[in-house]
């Protein structure tokens, strides 16, 4: 069926449509229908401003119950700054790279060295020479976590075990993680001590955080 078939339908049922809108109840619908559609956009209009208005509440609301929380952070992060304003940048390579190991040992083996008995040892001189040596330093890695214009976070890894006695191990420990003036933010991530007859070895990384401003 053609469009040419169609068009008498088509051109009664229009002819009809209008006679129905022309009679009372035609006219009647017709003027409900008009009248329908401002209130619908009213309707629209009450129903986006309620909208909007519940969405402005919820913000509200989080930025209310968010403002404590921000506030206790604020004051974290200026008593943190304030602790560790005077922090020295090179504080791993003056106070722990730069720490001489064993003294204890060293004096002794010193003073053996010195007589006429042990001038010659040659185990002796061997175990000096190793001790006075960087071989047994402290030696660190630097793998920068996360950097900001604020504060700068690094990892540092020992780069070999070294070894130790009672004295060192708590100078270290005091020196990463205790009250110590101009000591960065320092904390032990792993260690691994090992400790039997012939005297204690350490290894350890551990977490620097420096503040930038």
């Amino acid at each position: 069926m053609d469009l040419q078939s169609l068009a008498p339908s088509l051109s009664r049922v229009l002819q009809k449509g209008i006679l129905f809108f022309k009679t009372r109840i035609g006219k009647a619908i017709l003027c409900l229908f008009l009248g329908s559609i401002p209130l619908c956009g009213v309707v629209a209009y009450w129903v986006s401003c309620f909208t909007a208005l519940k969405s402005a509440e919820e913000r509200l609301s989080l930025l209310v119950l968010s403002a404590p929380k921000k506030q206790q952070e604020k004051m974290e992060w200026e008593a943190y700054r304030m602790k560790y304003a005077d922090a020295n940048p090179y504080y791993f390579e003056q106070k722990i790279e730069a720490q001489s190991l064993l003294q204890n040992e060293k004096q002794k083996l010193t003073a053996l060295l010195d007589t006429a008995m042990f001038s010659s040892h040659p185990e002796l001189h061997k175990r000096y020479r190793y001790l006075t040596s960087d071989e047994n330093r402290f030696a660190f890695s630097e793998e920068v976590l996360y950097s900001s214009k604020k504060w700068k976070e690094t990892l540092l890894r020992q780069l070999r075990p070294v070894e130790i006695d009672e004295h060192d191990f708590s100078y270290v420990l005091n020196a990463l993680e205790g009250d110590v003036k101009n000591r960065p933010q320092c904390t032990i991530t792993d260690a691994t001590l090992h400790h039997d007859e012939g005297g204690m070895t350490l290894h350890i990384e551990c977490l620097k955080r420096e503040n930038l401003q």
